[in-house]
């Protein structure tokens, strides 16, 4: 098969058209930042799409001001964020988040070593696809890991991407025996999509629809808003790209391609699902393309299985 070449989201173009727009709006992130305390920063960190935060972060801005794509966070740096962060009944994410959550940031040493690992192990995966190994270099800036309380475990992990620490992913790691550094690839994939449709929502509303209208999403399986829902589709595209890619590569060992195989066939029935979700919502003219997009893809994703199951 020919390969799928999208406009915004998906393929070569929709790296391109996202890097192009990552880039002006980290920017002024960066700008922003540097007036508001007077200070130069070299580059563009996670931290300087959290304003509410600024007078915080400004006390360890040359720690924070580190690192590569991808970088995972040090005991140290893992604790300023978790400061930041913090978790209580009131304010459940601290300084910049009161949207409940069961996750907070995991600072114990031994802990930090094994996510390092496991997440170094994802990305050999990730970097198998050319798509995702570019769209890694400015949509992955730090991988956070994140603590998971006993009674809240997911086998599969949990991951999370926020508007106000744009440029990194949050993720709780798989508590699978086996399999679990190409889960990760895959959640790691999923939070990639986040990352790129956050870029997008900072420059166009996307939907005409109430965001709070309840559409079924397609990630939790519930009635969800519906901005909620069509992050839920793209975070799906991406993953069963990631997957498609990696499948076509033919890297894989056996029983690695099988589980792939398997999970793009649950991923690409859930995609579905979403797009037949969210096809009645009024949306922007920028959004009719996207979700144009989105159904091109889906349509080319299931012709790519058949040849392959």
């Amino acid at each position: 098969m020919t390969k799928f070449d999208g406009k915004y989201l998906l393929g070569d173009n929709g790296v391109a058209a996202t890097r192009e727009i990552s880039s002006t709006l980290l920017q002024s992130f960066l700008k922003n930042a540097e007036t508001a305390l007077n200070k130069k920063f070299a580059k563009y960190r996670p931290w300087m799409s959290c304003p509410n935060a600024y007078s915080y972060f400004s006390q360890y801005s040359k720690d924070l001001e580190f690192g590569e794509a991808g970088h995972i966070h040090s005991l140290e740096t893992a604790k300023i964020l978790s400061e930041a962060f913090y978790e209580s009944e009131e304010l459940p994410f601290g300084l910049v988040h009161k949207i409940k959550t069961h996750f907070k940031i995991d600072t114990k040493q031994d802990s930090l070593h094994k996510f390092k690992n496991i997440v170094d192990a994802s990305l050999k995966f990730l970097n198998l696809s050319e798509l995702f190994k570019l769209r890694l270099d400015f949509l992955a800036l730090e991988f956070i890991s994140l603590f998971q309380h006993t009674d809240k475990v997911r086998i599969d992990g949990v991951g999370r991407s926020v508007h106000w620490y744009i440029g990194g992913i949050f993720v709780g790691l798989p508590q699978k025996p086996k399999f679990y550094a190409e889960e990760l690839a895959i959640n790691i994939a999923h939070e990639i999509g986040h990352q790129s449709f956050m870029v997008y929502q900072n420059a166009d509303r996307i939907i005409n629809s109430d965001f709070n209208e309840l559409i079924y999403s397609p990630i939790r399986k519930v009635p969800r808003p519906a901005i909620l829902s069509f992050h839920a589709v793209v975070a799906l595209a991406f993953m069963c790209e990631f997957m498609l890619n990696i499948i076509q590569n033919q890297a894989l060992r056996i029983e690695q391609n099988n589980y792939f195989l398997n999970r793009l066939k649950e991923s690409l029935f859930d995609f579905k699902l979403g797009i037949n979700a969210i096809n009645n919502l009024e949306y922007t003219d920028f959004g009719n393309e996207l979700l144009t997009e989105l159904k091109l893809f889906a349509d080319y994703t299931e012709k790519f299985y058949a040849t392959v199951s």
